[in-house]
């Protein structure tokens, strides 16, 4: 990904990227040109089964939770863990 958008910016581009990666603004090359955003989001574990919904209201910085990690955890894809500890 890094390798990416610093190709992509050598060349002029202007865009967004969504990632997981919350330390890749950070990288070399690209902490001058990025601008962490994020949306805050949560887990309904409520239902037939667990959902994410986002309030899709923009925040700078990068993102304060980790619900992916929540929902790979109710899914039976990751370690308690890696999101209780």
């Amino acid at each position: 990904m890094r390798i990416i958008l610093r190709t992509l910016l050598r060349q002029g581009a202007v865009g967004a990227v969504a990632t997981h990666d919350l330390v890749l603004h950070r990288s070399e090359g690209l902490e001058d040109a990025a601008r962490p955003v994020h949306f805050r989001g949560e887990v309904d574990e409520e239902g037939p089964g667990p959902a994410l919904s986002f309030d899709y209201r923009l925040r700078e910085g990068p993102a304060t939770s980790t619900n992916a990690l929540d929902l790979l955890r109710l899914a039976g894809l990751g370690p308690a863990e890696a999101v209780d500890g």
